[in-house]
């Protein structure tokens, strides 16, 4: 069982949590949303454990990765399913040589993900699909992925 902690003071905000693969913090809206791959959801809750719901039940096989691009005029949400037909939602609806998607991070305009069967790093256009590319296939079994850069850290201002 995986329970959500007000990270500040330690208080339990959320319980019923089963098996949390992927785990996406928008930091704009103050929503956390994550994948449950043992009951096949998708869910968001505000930052405090309020307002829980689930996103997606159906249509959704294996759920792994999960990644948000926040900023105007996006907001989109992404994620790996490797179930039986593995696909990357919202930016490719799958294809022959996605075997295992796991992890996945966006920046800019590109969507990133790895393959662990396949041992390599891929990246594609965010709204397109297109422009598919190996970034590395030197890898053994990558299971995560994250971009870190100064321009995915800036503040929102209204």
């Amino acid at each position: 069982m995986v329970h959500l902690f007000q990270l500040a003071n330690g208080r339990l905000v959320g319980s019923g949590l089963d098996l949390v693969e992927g785990l996406a913090y928008d930091w704009i809206t103050g929503n956390l949303y994550w994948v449950n791959s043992r009951l096949n959801t998708m869910e968001v809750s505000r930052r405090d454990g309020s307002r829980r719901m689930v996103l997606l039940n159906n249509n959704i096989s294996q759920p792994r990765g999960l990644s948000i691009d926040p900023f105007k005029g996006a907001r989109w949400l992404f994620w790996t399913d490797w179930g039986e037909n593995p696909h990357i939602e919202r930016v490719l609806t799958g294809s022959h040589y996605l075997l295992h998607p796991h992890s996945l991070s966006i920046f800019e305009d590109n969507v990133y993900w790895t393959d662990r069967q396949l041992n390599r790093v891929f990246s594609a256009h965010k709204f397109r699909g297109d422009s598919e590319t190996v970034v590395s296939h030197l890898v053994s079994q990558p299971l995560s992925i994250h971009v870190h850069h100064p321009v995915l850290q800036r503040r929102h201002h209204t």
